[in-house]
């Protein structure tokens, strides 16, 4: 099984690389992260034409993340916790490897720069919470 993952920073702007990628390297799945865009505008049809389904967390003009995946996924989480400012920025999913279940989770980690500002106070406490979930995760796995 082949996964890709790539942090596009605009798939609507990106899509045209985005699909010339996928033809060339052909993966099962491919998490994109930094879609910055919000689900009703994300570009469905353009994957589906080429065999993937699409399954997103998107935001207006910021953050967003989404799995594109010919193998069929299940069980699609996008509240495996929510932060204080409620950014799309995690989604899981599971896949099917032969006779083996694998947890699949992409994430867009905050950027939190210059150290002593707001944003990376921000991301300290993103991180901080996302290995406590990741932790009570594989706890009941």
């Amino acid at each position: 099984m082949k996964i890709i993952t790539w942090n596009v920073n605009s798939v609507r702007a990106r899509l045209n690389n985005i699909l010339d990628y996928i033809k060339q390297s052909q993966p099962d799945i491919m998490l994109l992260q930094e879609t910055k865009t919000e689900d009703k505008n994300f570009p469905i049809d353009d994957f589906k034409n080429i065999g993937y389904e699409s399954h997103v967390f998107g935001q207006k003009s910021y953050n967003g993340v989404a799995f594109l995946s010919k193998t069929k996924i299940s069980e699609i989480n996008k509240n495996i916790f929510k932060d204080e400012k409620n950014q799309a920025r995690i989604i899981s999913c599971n896949i099917k490897n032969k006779s083996q279940i694998i947890d699949l989770i992409n994430v867009y980690v905050p950027n939190g720069n210059p150290i002593d500002t707001e944003k990376y106070d921000y991301k300290k406490k993103w991180i901080k919470l996302f290995i406590k979930e990741i932790k009570k995760i594989r706890k009941k796995k």
